[in-house]
């Protein structure tokens, strides 16, 4: 009942637009990261000199709903400036930054619809969400009669979400479209793509170093939680077994066993 969900989270918004209490100032920063490799991400990719803070108002989650509900009443302008406030409060959520992209694909801005999935791969660290670039990536190809560009993105897309219906009903929808002409293209070719259009083959090699690095870093410190966290998501874009031999070795905390 998106009329009544709208009332409730609007409600909610204007008593936290009553609290002032979180504004920037000159040696501090407030977000609201809802997880550590999004703060590294956000540090990595600003430079910022200013201290970190983070703001226990869940605001990226509250966001995230409000743009959803906008969204599912097809206030697609007003879902977009919702998004907006929500990426000023985490500019590296994937999920807000995905939610503003399909707003951009249903308006049929194709071109910031490509500029902004190109800016996605950096902050996608979980294999569904680089899959998602992938699929937005063969959509634009697709529609912009692309179709070997297209079939590469797809089945890149594939190799991180091997189950997407949604993947893998266009893809079959390009096949119907191509009369099946188009190959499976070699990695040579995806190559003269990636370099091309100025998208990853794979996972954004930040993403990957990052999460290494941290990994690394709080093994040295004796902070196994941190290093295991760092070292599965680094696993799970990589499936590397020299990092499943070192997560091996960590200790598993109570709510895993």
């Amino acid at each position: 009942e998106f009329n009544k969900a709208l009332k409730i989270i609007e409600d909610l918004i204007l008593k936290l637009d009553e609290n002032q209490q979180y504004q920037d100032d000159e040696v501090s920063e407030y977000y609201n990261f809802e997880e550590s490799f999004e703060e590294v991400l956000y540090s990595k990719l600003n430079n910022s000199e200013k201290d970190l803070r983070r703001v226990p108002i869940p605001y990226t989650r509250i966001y995230n709903m409000y743009g959803y509900i906008l969204y599912e009443l097809d206030r697609f302008d007003d879902a977009k400036k919702c998004l907006e406030i929500g990426l000023g409060w985490n500019p590296v959520s994937f999920k807000l930054m995905s939610e503003y992209i399909e707003i951009l694909k249903i308006k049929g801005d194709l071109e910031n619809f490509f500029k902004l999935t190109l800016n996605a791969f950096k902050i996608a660290f979980r294999p569904q969400n680089v899959a998602r670039c992938f699929r937005n990536l063969g959509y634009y190809f697709f529609n912009k009669e692309l179709y070997s560009e297209a079939k590469a993105a797809y089945l890149f897309s594939l190799q991180f979400e091997r189950d997407s219906e949604q993947t893998l009903k266009e893809l079959y929808y390009l096949d119907e479209k191509t009369d099946h002409q188009i190959e499976k293209p070699p990695i040579e070719k995806v190559k003269e793509y990636s370099e091309k259009y100025g998208f990853p083959i794979g996972v954004d090699v930040d993403v990957l170093s990052l999460a290494f690095e941290n990994g690394r870093k709080n093994m040295e410190k004796r902070n196994p939680g941190l290093a295991r966290y760092f070292f599965s998501i680094l696993y799970d874009l990589t499936h590397d077994s020299d990092i499943k031999a070192a997560l091996d070795k960590l200790p598993v905390p109570d709510s895993e066993q």
